[in-house]
């Protein structure tokens, strides 16, 4: 597998931290192992987006 694509991100970001925790550290551990990852989000606000990716433990770019 070369990549991994994650649609509906927004429901990471407004759900609970229970909620699905491996997704969340899904972008760390795929990174480690050279692994690209594509999140589908179309209603990220500009203002969101340093959130979004602490959440998801990635580095903002």
């Amino acid at each position: 597998i070369d990549r991994f694509v994650i649609n509906k991100c927004y429901t990471i970001k407004q759900s609970r931290p229970d909620f699905r925790p491996k997704i969340k550290e899904a972008g760390a551990v795929l990174k480690e192992r050279g692994k690209q990852i594509i999140y589908l989000i179309a209603i990220l606000s500009p203002g969101s987006k340093a959130e979004f990716f602490k959440i998801i433990q990635m580095p903002l770019v």
